[in-house]
């Protein structure tokens, strides 16, 4: 399903309350040095001390890795994540790759399907990873990584409820508009 708001995959109703791309890892960045420099200097130190038979294998490794390495790059660099009124959302290249419905966590306390934890800092920001469990299996259903605090902020809505000050209608809190008469919330 391809998914491009907002002229593209969103429901009859559905708005878009939070999209964020997500960042390149830690993990990318580390490898991609460490081969760097150290693939370097391994390849130039065999081609010295034991000849081009070692040196040329060596050279293939590193293109070797460093094609894992961009891919790696490339698919973290086309992930977005998105919240809508209705569902949570990962695509990768516009086509979504998980959905989860926001009815799942409607009027449940949070922290049954959240795990938020602080991964690092960012000019003296915290970074964040979220992970959203299965509350029945355990298992990850969906990771946001390298999130700031106003995303955690808007995730951490999920869940919650608003009443519509025109006729009552218990909302999401997410939702822009009750869903029963239509009023702004």
């Amino acid at each position: 399903m391809s998914f491009n708001p907002p002229g593209e995959g969103l429901k009859l109703g559905e708005n878009v309350v939070w999209a964020r791309k997500r960042g390149t890892s830690f993990l990318v960045i580390f490898c991609s040095m460490m081969l760097g420099i150290g693939g370097t200097v391994c390849t130039i130190n065999a081609y010295v001390f034991v000849g081009v038979f070692l040196a040329v294998p060596l050279l293939i490794l590193m293109a070797i890795g460093f094609f894992f390495i961009l891919r790696a790059f490339a698919n973290g660099r086309n992930t977005k994540y998105y919240l809508t009124n209705e569902r949570l959302i990962e695509t990768r290249k516009g086509r979504v790759t998980k959905e989860i419905s926001l009815t799942t966590f409607h009027g449940k306390p949070l922290n049954q399907f959240f795990e938020t934890k602080v991964i690092g800092t960012v000019n003296d920001q915290p970074v964040y990873v979220i992970k959203i469990y299965d509350q029945s299996s355990g298992n990850v259903l969906m990771e946001f990584k390298d999130l700031d605090s106003a995303s955690v902020a808007a995730l951490e809505r999920i869940g919650q409820v608003i009443e519509c000050r025109y006729c009552g209608f218990k909302n999401m809190a997410n939702s822009l508009e009750c869903k029963n008469c239509g009023g702004p919330l």
